[in-house]
């Protein structure tokens, strides 16, 4: 939506006079093709110069998000491939991110995915 891509804009415009910040975009890595395009292209005219990727373990086709995010020049700042978004990030290099792109994906099943979310049923106390 327009009008919240300008309050948006303003927010970090202020931001910006406060303080040196980094415009970072987190995006779904099962986002595709135009869709994919469309959000990055908003975000990167507010000056968002990174891209984080979020559930590409789930993700058969990472073709289309990786697609627009170097059609428009940004980087690739880092990759989460586990349900778990803090304990799973990763900074991609080329080794990886090439060995990522080869090696075949199948789409989980809803039982595996089930697994994964109920694995660990301690709550994490981060900074402590």
């Amino acid at each position: 939506d327009l009008a919240e891509m300008e309050l948006l804009a303003h927010y970090l415009a202020r931001a910006e006079k406060l303080c040196s910040i980094s415009k970072v975009l987190v995006m779904d890595g099962a986002t595709g093709g135009e869709d994919a395009l469309d959000q990055a292209s908003a975000f990167a005219a507010l000056g968002v110069k990174t891209v984080i990727l979020t559930k590409l373990d789930t993700v058969r086709r990472p073709g289309g998000i990786l697609g627009a995010i170097f059609e428009l020049g940004l980087s690739l700042g880092g990759i989460s491939r586990t349900p778990y978004f803090a304990d799973g990030l990763e900074v991609p290099g080329a080794d990886m991110l090439a060995q990522y792109l080869l090696e075949p994906h199948e789409r989980p099943k809803m039982a595996q995915i089930g697994e994964q979310n109920h694995m660990d049923t301690d709550v994490k106390a981060y900074g402590s």
